[in-house]
């Protein structure tokens, strides 16, 4: 009985470390990996698009009982990713008891959009009756485009930029607060008289202080006096350099990550590491040919190209 209850408990770790390593992990090892992730990210990208056609009058008329059923479809298989991403979190966190494990990953970033994914649907089938919040819960179908995040390196890059320069990010942001309040005030001073209706109070000079500062000059709003648009000119061009700013910040970060990235991929001799098998490699640039490591084994294909001339210049 002991060995029958000890090789059950191994089958059930190997099966939770399966499906963490599917699920979960950032370099996945299985090959299920390669199936069950473009099928999620494909799923998630045809809901969007569905959610997109449900609006379209013509289209909801004709296959609206369609959709819904595309919908409960998707519902069910992001409910069983969700259950079993929350059953194998505790592989990634060894060292924490497995209920703690399963909060964490319950409470994080993703555990939370993983829930909102399939939320709406269960509000709405079981307690919400009221039309208007029934297409607001619809709408939140939108928050699964959240989900490609853990699929696309990039976006995760990013994430990590965004991440990294937050504090920097939070002070860009609190200048552009502060200059878009002070514009806002004297702009409607500047143009209160002139302009009663457009610039009644400074909550609604806000508008203009947005538009300005951003570039974007609808039109609907402007200063008329002279004292006005020489101000008005003024804020515009600062505005150019203000709102570059969190854009500039993000993209130093995005670098910053990229590199940190790159340089993890080699080692203190100069070594690089290949990603997919995990090779040491010393790159020999006159030759082009990679050679490996010390104490690692090369390839097959390495060793045959490098062998090569050798073969073909003996007599």
């Amino acid at each position: 009985m002991t060995r029958i209850a000890s090789e059950h408990a191994g089958s059930y770790r190997r099966t939770m470390e399966l499906t963490y390593d599917i699920l979960h992990a950032v370099e996945p090892k299985s090959s299920l990996a390669g199936v069950v992730r473009p099928f999620t990210a494909g799923l998630i990208v045809l809901n969007v698009i569905a959610v997109m056609l449900e609006s379209v009058q013509s289209i909801e008329a004709s296959f609206g009982r369609e959709l819904h059923l595309f919908d409960m479809v998707s519902v069910a298989i992001f409910s069983i990713e969700y259950l079993l991403r929350l059953w194998s979190s505790p592989v990634g966190r060894p060292e924490l008891p497995p209920l703690l494990a399963r909060l964490r990953y319950a409470f994080s970033f993703f555990g939370m959009v993983d829930l909102l994914a399939v939320a709406p649907f269960y509000l709405h089938t079981l307690f919400v009756t009221d039309l208007r919040v029934v297409r607001g819960l619809r709408l939140l179908r939108l928050e699964r485009l959240l989900l490609l995040g853990r699929y696309s390196k990039g976006l995760r890059m990013l994430g990590r930029a965004v991440s990294r320069t937050r504090s920097e990010l939070y002070a860009s942001f609190a200048v552009i607060a502060m200059m878009l309040l002070i514009s806002s005030t004297v702009v409607y001073y500047l143009e209160h008289e002139a302009q009663p209706d457009k610039f009644a109070n400074i909550p609604e000079s806000l508008w203009w202080g947005v538009i300005t500062l951003t570039s974007v000059g609808y039109g609907d709003v402007y200063p008329t006096t002279a004292v006005g648009k020489l101000f008005g000119g003024i804020i515009a061009l600062l505005g150019l350099g203000l709102a570059a700013l969190p854009s500039g910040l993000i993209a130093s970060g995005f670098v910053a990550e990229f590199k940190e990235e790159k340089e993890a991929l080699e080692d203190p001799e100069g070594h690089v590491r290949c990603p997919a098998c995990g090779h040491a490699f010393k790159v020999d640039e006159s030759v082009a040919i990679a050679a490996p490591a010390a104490g690692v084994p090369a390839p097959a294909t390495a060793t045959a190209a490098a062998t090569a001339p050798a073969t073909a210049a003996t007599p």
